[in-house]
């Protein structure tokens, strides 16, 4: 009796840890939904679409770990689908959100994902009912090849081929996507000095995310699933594990609130100041201005100070402020006031003994101390040719 209940009981938690990283897709798909409603952030549809898929892969891993074999060619097809097509839709998003041109080439990389559900599916549809219980039993349950003959041994190199793939697309996607998101980092740098109240702490918690998903997918890709099907214990390392980062991931993507959109926005603003024909003076002139606010007025002790902020002090327009900054003095805005920050910070702490760490970051212009200590592990070796900037 003790031992049947102990059984029961262990199954429940086995169905429960195998659904829910489905189960957290779908709620957070479901609250994706409702915001699309409000037409609130432009890619949401392709964080949806992501959301989607992956309950899609999930329900196949639920489907799987059941050994319900009567769903099994239909979810297996699925999940041949699914696992090829979410991280391509993974980098889709990215692009969204990073990239102000974007290329339809990008969807071709969704093309295995069709091609490698369409032969298993096909292969699934002639195989014999025996034979596809073999295959379930040596490949998909024992990781072997080892007896199958005709289509099972097919539909096996297959599913053998599709986790080589699987492979090199999460290669690629995390390339392409840290190489993107860096580009948009250094873009935003250009404008503003302060990026992380403005969502570019969401870009790199994506970013994060990239990598710590793209590593444990890749290890259980190796591993195989049929590693985790025997063991209650075992299926709740990656169930845990993948329901966490997912759940990171929808709400990282939801609480976003700067994008390419947004910058592409403020650089048309800019264009259209510059193309409006008023005389501004040349750039030597700009450039004095620009140096007067910084080292008589001290702007850059100002929190969150923006490039529109120095054009309005220096009586110009933000492009020219931009040309001068970005061309003529050879770096980003945002290069420009935290060198600044920083030998003033250095300096505070030479004239200041006993300073707290906190209010040298806050008088420096600092919103928290996190951020002071990444740019003072950026700039302070330069901090004492900061004042000849």
């Amino acid at each position: 009796m003790a031992k049947n209940i102990h059984d029961d009981l262990e199954q429940m938690l086995k169905g429960l840890l195998a659904n829910l990283p489905m189960l957290t897709c779908l709620v957070m798909s479901a609250i994706m939904a409702l915001e699309l409603r409000c037409g609130r952030l432009r890619e949401l549809p392709s964080l949806l679409r992501f959301m989607l898929v992956s309950a899609m892969l999930y329900a196949g891993h639920y489907v799987f770990f059941l050994r319900a074999e009567a769903w099994l060619p239909l979810t297996d097809t699925l999940y041949v689908f699914a696992n090829l097509a979410v991280y391509p839709l993974y980098l889709i998003y990215v692009t969204r959100l990073s990239v102000a041109h974007r290329s339809h080439g990008i969807y071709w990389l969704l093309a295995p994902a069709a091609v490698g559900a369409l032969a298993v599916g096909v292969l699934y549809a002639f195989m014999p009912k025996a034979e596809t219980h073999v295959f379930f039993d040596t490949y998909l349950y024992g990781n072997s090849l080892d007896g199958l003959q005709g289509a099972a041994l097919w539909q096996a190199c297959v599913h053998v081929a599709c986790k080589v793939v699987f492979a090199l697309i999460v290669v690629y996607v995390l390339v392409t996507a840290m190489r993107r998101l860096r580009e948009y980092d250094k873009a935003l740098e250009q404008y503003f000095a302060d990026t992380e109240h403005m969502a570019m702490r969401s870009v790199r918690n994506v970013l994060v995310l990239v990598v710590v998903i793209s590593c444990v997918s890749l290890v259980f890709n190796v591993v195989g699933r049929h590693s985790f099907a025997d063991s209650t214990a075992a299926l709740a390392i990656p169930s845990l594990l993948f329901t966490g980062l997912l759940f990171a991931f929808g709400y990282v993507g939801l609480h976003r609130t700067y994008s390419i959109v947004d910058l592409e926005k403020l650089r048309g603003e800019m264009r259209a100041e510059s193309s409006n024909g008023a005389s501004t003076p040349g750039g030597d002139a700009i450039c004095q201005r620009i140096l007067a606010l910084f080292d008589e007025q001290k702007v850059f002790l100002r929190p969150n100070l923006k490039i529109d902020d120095v054009a309005a002090m220096a009586y110009t327009n933000r492009t020219y402020v931009y040309q001068v900054v970005n061309k003529q003095m050879g770096m980003s805005f945002a290069e420009l006031v935290n060198r600044r920050r920083i030998a003033y910070a250095m300096q505070l702490m030479k004239d200041t003994p006993g300073i707290s760490m906190t209010e040298v970051a806050t008088a420096s212009g600092y919103n928290s101390l996190s951020t002071f200590y990444r740019n003072y592990r950026l700039y302070d070796k330069d901090a004492d040719h900061a004042a000849a900037l």
